[in-house]
């Protein structure tokens, strides 16, 4: 019996070979995204600590590290180097 005189979905022996289309949870491309997240999150971590303390009022810290989030991603968006040329 050949797969072309079966439907796939009646017959489990007539199912298509699976074919890998995506990332796998074991890839090093994935292995390495997860690595760096993990790293990000641990430096948020220690900066929302070491400002918390710095700042004693939680909502002061809180719109303090977001204003200067802000402007520090605004500051590094405008300045970058690796943005592409206009011609």
């Amino acid at each position: 019996m050949s797969g072309s005189d079966c439907r796939p979905l009646t017959s489990p022996w007539c199912r298509p070979p699976r074919t890998r289309t995506g990332s796998q949870l074991g890839d090093g491309g994935v292995v390495w995204a997860v690595l760096l997240n993990l790293a990000a999150y641990t430096v948020w971590a220690v900066f929302g600590i070491g400002f918390g303390a710095l700042v004693r009022n939680q909502l002061g810290a809180t719109v303090s590290a977001t204003v200067l989030y802000l402007v520090g991603a605004a500051a590094a968006g405008q300045s970058s180097s690796c943005s592409t040329p206009t011609s």
